[in-house]
């Protein structure tokens, strides 16, 4: 596509990018160099130098911007107001600018040809290459690969709003076709202490990001192979790299490009040539949101690995199974426990007293979580410790035992924290069962001779409410091959599809198909029919079984 002067294009498109947008960017690509390296020179030459220079880089620097300003103007403004350019009209308001900006270019390369083969020369010699390539497109037009339809007018960002807090420095990875970008990026961020990685290419900013750990990518859009457009949607498509920030600077600065860059997750969108202060301010504060996204990540992965570490510990607290009739031959007990989070208020235990019965307790804190599971220890310890006096006959049955738990847990306790609790004292001598209730979930008696059924155990206040409830119990003789159930209402408050719970039917119907004598076998058959119900839907309350079976008495 040539800059024939006769032509005139609308806005209309046939594919790939907006010829005005490829016709913008082809022209600002060397304005941007002129302006940055000359910005340079008069930032970064000794005061003997600028004496001789800095009238006349101050000259390059103000036609420069005045170029970029025409071709602002007549490819926006006049595109907007006639629905076409001329791009004879646009070379014609070029060109008196343009030869001007090639006599002082000439002038200043004269000042600096006795400084030697120094910075200055070096960066003056860049600036007479852009405008050389500047003055071939003029005068011999430019080559698109692509066109593509919307030209709008740019923003604006006013200086004085911005935070000039000092950057700290990051690693900044920079992806630019053009290798005068390049090198004016690097040079630009290199002074503001960053370290600075430069590739010419979207295929190598990816191939780089995934072998190195970067703070912050700079992206230019229209590259070739690989444009930016690409790369923001391959950064976002997953992995560690879709939260890498990115930054695009680009001549390509239409809203509908600038849309796209944001909808792709870019966090800003700067303009060719770009504003050193402005591109400080935005580095340092997207670098100042990586680094506290950075801390919450860390502080997060801290906790979780204290929670998993909680959960562990908790699950150590749990009694092994008593398997085979571990008790004197007659009493079979296994347990289940799946928090909701990764520590649960949930709790069951068991053991053996110095008496030769068995005790056990399953129970619920209110609430979930760390709290819970701190409360759920306390309970634990109380159970221990109270247990060891219940079987030095201290404490007389099931019912006085809830008792004591309850003065204990409602002692000094301003949160009001409870717990539910099903307690049950098993001698297997005689299979004689005393079972106390605290406001708990009633156990099931599986005989596999008759139907799974609810036994009745009158329910009294949650431990820990309030001192002085006095609990009842309820005793039981259990018949060979008996399988008491307890649980939490986590099993029949289970939510699956629709937020159908569980429920008491299918809690009955399931030990029924799964009725075993082995306590182990049937504590995971439920929970097996629970996971299955629930399906992928998130647990909302801890999980927790326990079954106690009853062989036979003693002889």
């Amino acid at each position: 596509m040539n800059l024939a002067p006769a032509t005139t294009f609308g806005p209309e498109a046939a594919g790939g990018f907006d010829f005005l947008a490829e016709l913008r960017h082809e022209l600002r690509t060397p304005l941007t160099a002129i302006v940055g390296y000359t910005e340079l020179i008069l930032e970064e030459a000794d005061p003997a130098v600028l004496a001789v220079v800095g009238t006349d880089a101050g000259t390059i620097v103000e036609v420069a911007k005045r170029l970029l300003s025409t071709i602002d103007g007549q490819l926006r403004s006049h595109l907007i107001e006639t629905g076409s350019i001329s791009l004879a009209e646009l070379r014609f308001a070029m060109r008196t600018a343009a030869d001007e900006l090639h006599g002082v270019v000439a002038l200043v390369e004269e000042e600096v040809a006795d400084l030697g083969d120094g910075p200055v020369r070096r960066d003056v010699a860049r600036v007479s290459a852009a405008v050389a390539r500047l003055t071939t497109l003029l005068a011999d037009g430019l080559t698109s690969t692509s066109v593509a339809a919307g030209v709008v007018a740019p923003r604006s960002i006013e200086e004085d709003e911005l935070d000039r807090t000092e950057t700290l420095p990051g690693r900044i990875l920079v992806a630019d076709d053009n290798a005068d970008n390049r090198e004016l990026l690097v040079r630009r961020l290199t002074q503001q202490g960053h370290d600075v990685v430069a590739v010419p290419d979207g295929g190598h900013a990816l191939e780089l990001l995934a072998r190195e750990s970067f703070d912050l990518l700079l992206l230019d859009i229209m590259m070739p192979f690989l444009n930016g457009f690409e790369v923001l949607r391959r950064l976002r498509s997953g992995g560690r790299l879709r939260t890498l920030p990115v930054i695009i600077i680009s001549a390509l600065d239409d809203i509908e490009s600038v849309e796209r860059c944001l909808h792709l997750g870019a966090v800003e969108h700067l303009s060719k040539p770009f504003n050193p202060v402005i591109l400080n301010a935005r580095i340092s504060a997207t670098l100042a949101v990586k680094r506290l996204r950075d801390r919450a990540e860390a502080y997060h992965a801290a906790i979780e690995a204290d929670l998993k570490t909680a959960r562990e510990l908790q699950l150590m607290m749990l009694p092994a199974a008593l398997a085979g009739g571990g008790l004197n031959g007659v009493v079979s007990v296994a347990g289940h426990l799946d928090p909701a989070r990764r520590v649960g208020g949930d709790l069951y235990d068991y053991f053996v007293g110095a008496d030769g019965r068995l005790y056990f307790l399953i129970s619920d804190v209110c609430g979930k979580g760390i709290p819970a599971a701190i409360y759920m220890t306390r309970a634990k310890t109380l159970f221990r410790v109270l247990g060891a006096r219940a079987a030095a006959g201290e404490i007389d049955g099931a019912a006085a035992f809830l008792g004591a738990m309850n003065e204990e847990l409602a002692h000094e306790n301003p949160s009001l924290m409870f717990v539910t609790a099903l307690l049950g004292v098993l001698d297997p001598a005689n299979g004689e069962t005393d079972l106390a209730n605290a406001g708990h979930t009633l156990p099931v008696a599986v005989t596999g001779r008759e139907a799974p059924d609810f036994l009745a155990v009158p329910r009294g206040l949650p431990l820990g409410l309030a001192a002085g409830p006095v609990y009842a119990s309820r005793r039981v003789v259990l018949r060979p091959a008996t399988t008491l159930v307890l649980y939490t209402d986590g099993v029949v408050d289970a939510r699956g599809p629709e937020a159908v719970p569980f429920g008491n039917e299918r809690l009955l119907a399931t030990l029924a198909a799964t009725a075993t004598v082995d306590p182990q076998a049937l504590t995971a058959g439920l929970v097996a029919a629970i996971d299955s119900h629930a399906g992928a839907e998130e647990p909302f309350d801890d999980v927790t079984v326990m079954a106690v079976h009853f062989h036979g008495p003693l002889g």
